[in-house]
């Protein structure tokens, strides 16, 4: 996949070989809102990058790429098939959309991203391109330019941003420290992103709890909640695998790993909950199904324990260890109790669940509904996003009475 800096030389040839289609000044409502946008662009100066990832995660791309490089930084997002009518359209892009909160798709979350990234007073230069053509948009200040693309092999957008003008001495001080800051945002915020992301080839998508800002080590239990549907929000969870337990749970029946089982147990607990859909048994796993653990018997026969998932469950995009789930609970019994909510594959800053008072549980929850400030980052504690906070912390309270007598023997 091409990085940013092969992207920005593929925008410098674009700019003297590609036919130019149009050129002006932005409208008077997109200047007056880079001009609102711009405080918060340069506190949130990531936050051009977070959009477009969200973008991706709205219009169903495959694959996304962050890149830094010495003079810009990049995002590029792959599809499979011909781009959605709507990204292809550059006029979408030359005016402002105060849109924020609700019914996102992916050309305003795109649009976001490019009026982001010029509130910060950045060249910005947007590629969109498929089999059916395309076009580029360049623009700084109040000026763009639109050069038309020939049709392309590949159906993909890519948005470059240059990095703000520093003294020659300071930038490469400058680069180290815009790239660590993107790094170090993007880790956290897209750990549980269910299209898989990379940022210079470096994976963001763990899939795990542990790159949550002051998360320690769970000490007893990891609980997911699996959802197969492939029409609603999710999180790409670390396959059990990669967070292997003593114990399975299916609603009331107990399977036990064997001490001598392969790979060695992890954590204390791990429950599937995957109503009408999972199946836990012993035996030679076939076809797609879900290994859990495996091992000899006394007899020197293999077995394995295997769940067997029907639908989607985002294995082949992570290369066989990420699952789709809803929702996932963390124990760890050493922080607070934090509610993360992803939306559009990045989550928001966490609301403290201020009813459970166990300093125990972290819950990552995906909801695409869910309202926000005009950051973006931080959920709006309404009505409904309180009612589904209690809901949890009752879940919770059942779950650890269920679960008391087994975690005594």
């Amino acid at each position: 996949m091409a990085g940013v800096s092969e992207l920005e030389e593929m925008v410098a040839r674009l700019s003297q070989d590609a036919r130019l289609d149009s050129a002006g000044k932005f409208t008077v409502d997109l200047a007056r809102g880079l001009e609102k946008l711009a405080q918060l662009a340069r506190t949130y100066h990531t936050r051009w990058a977070l959009f477009g990832v969200q973008a991706g995660v709205a219009g169903k791309a495959t694959q996304m790429h962050l890149s830094s490089g010495l003079r810009s930084e990049s995002v590029t997002l792959l599809f499979p098939e011909q781009l959605p009518a709507q990204l292809r359209e550059p006029g979408r892009f030359t005016r402002f959309d105060g849109q924020a909160a609700e019914d996102q798709d992916a050309t305003t979350l795109l649009r976001q991203a490019v009026q982001w990234a010029l509130a910060q007073g950045s060249s910005v230069n947007l590629v969109v391109e498929d089999t059916s053509g395309g076009f580029c948009l360049s623009g700084k200040n109040q000026h763009y330019q639109i050069r038309e693309l020939p049709p392309a092999p590949a159906a993909r957008v890519a948005l470059v941003r240059e990095r703000p003008h520093e003294p020659w001495w300071k930038n490469p001080f400058g680069r180290a420290r815009n790239s660590l800051a993107l790094l170090l945002e993007c880790r956290w915020r897209l750990s549980f992103c269910p299209v898989p992301v990379k940022f210079d080839g470096l994976s963001l998508c763990s899939g795990m709890p542990y790159d949550l800002p002051g998360f320690p080590q769970p000490l007893m239990m990891e609980q997911l909640h699996l959802d197969a549907r492939g029409d609603i929000p999710c999180l790409a969870v670390a396959h059990p695998r990669d967070i292997p337990a003593n114990y399975y749970v299916l609603g009331e029946q107990q399977q036990r790993r064997p001490e001598w089982a392969s790979p060695a147990a992890a954590v204390g607990w791990l429950e599937l909950v995957y109503p009408g859909r999972l199946a836990v048994a012993a035996g030679v796993p076939q076809g797609e199904r879900f290994t859990l653990g495996s091992w000899w018997t006394h007899d020197g026969r293999p077995e394995h324990v295997w769940s067997d998932i029907q639908d989607d469950t985002l294995l082949p995009a992570f290369q066989g260890n990420r699952c789709r789930c809803r929702l996932a609970l963390y124990y760890h019994a050493r922080s607070r109790d934090l509610l993360y909510c992803q939306r559009f594959g990045i989550l928001l800053n966490p609301l403290e669940l201020t009813g459970l008072q166990t300093d125990a549980w972290t819950v990552v929850l995906a909801d695409d509904l869910l309202q926000t400030d005009p950051t973006g980052l931080n959920p709006v504690l309404n009505e409904q996003l309180r009612l589904r906070a209690e809901a949890i912390e009752e879940g919770i309270r059942r779950t650890q009475i269920r679960l008391a007598p087994r975690m005594e023997r």
